[in-house]
């Protein structure tokens, strides 16, 4: 390709020399702009072009080093936490006690309970459990055991507080004593925590009745971390961050 000198063509045309079109002219400047401005549009193209890969760049950076924290944090996690969530734990609440099985027991509960026991005789005269009804389901249940010679009939008095007592009908008997199964939801297990004193009340085979008032101290901070617990067996992310 060479210039031409001629007349007007030496500024806004080249000749063309080609092996197969032979001699022609073609625009120096395709676009009609001045050689100054072009080379500027160039540049703002190019230096635009800069910008926006930078800021690519930037935002790539931060998003893998906040993924990076996140690995990190969760490894971190799991090697203080995981390794000693895999035992079955017991912890004592004053009068009160949790017991929860490993985390990959996935159909066993943690559990509540606390034994009400005669001072004279030294004998257990009740044993009370909180937990989940079963592995299917999140609702409550406490079961309560007493001794063979209740009136079967008469049923369990539950007095939580100064609220007014509810009666429970007996289940069943076995030979460590007779069981009811008292359904317990989100406002009673809240009463729980709260109350003051709760008492149970039997009624002997021969028409006697006895209040057993039940240890409430621990329970508050029990039922806490017994919510927590069971939380996090059943969230892996509960269990990776907690």
């Amino acid at each position: 390709m060479r210039r031409t000198n001629r007349g007007n063509l030496s500024a806004n045309y080249f000749i063309v020399f080609g092996p197969k079109s032979g001699i022609g002219v073609a625009p120096a400047n395709p676009c009609g702009l001045a050689l100054p401005a072009l080379a500027g549009l160039l540049a703002e193209i190019t230096k635009r072009s800069i910008s926006m890969t930078d800021q690519t760049r930037t935002w790539l950076m931060r998003g893998v080093a906040a993924l990076a924290l996140l690995v990190v944090g969760g490894v971190a996690g799991w090697m203080m936490h995981g390794p000693g969530d895999d035992v079955a734990k017991i912890s004592f609440y004053k009068d009160w006690r949790l017991a929860c099985p490993a985390n990959t027991d996935q159909k066993g509960a943690c559990e509540l309970a606390t034994d009400v026991v005669d001072q004279k005789s030294n004998q257990r005269i009740a044993q009370i459990t909180v937990s989940r009804e079963s592995d299917k389901s999140d609702a409550k249940v406490m079961v309560v055991s007493v001794p063979l010679t209740v009136f079967i009939p008469a049923g369990l008095g539950v007095q939580i507080g100064k609220a007014a007592a509810q009666t429970y009908q007996y289940s069943t008997c076995i030979p460590s004593g007779c069981i009811v199964m008292v359904p317990v939801d989100d406002k009673m297990f809240a009463a729980l925590s709260g109350a003051p004193s709760v008492t149970f009340s039997v009624q002997t085979d021969r028409g006697t009745t006895i209040n057993i008032p039940v240890q409430m101290g621990g329970y508050d901070i029990a039922s806490k971390r017994y919510t927590q617990n069971e939380a996090k067996r059943h969230s892996w992310w509960q269990r990776l961050w907690s």
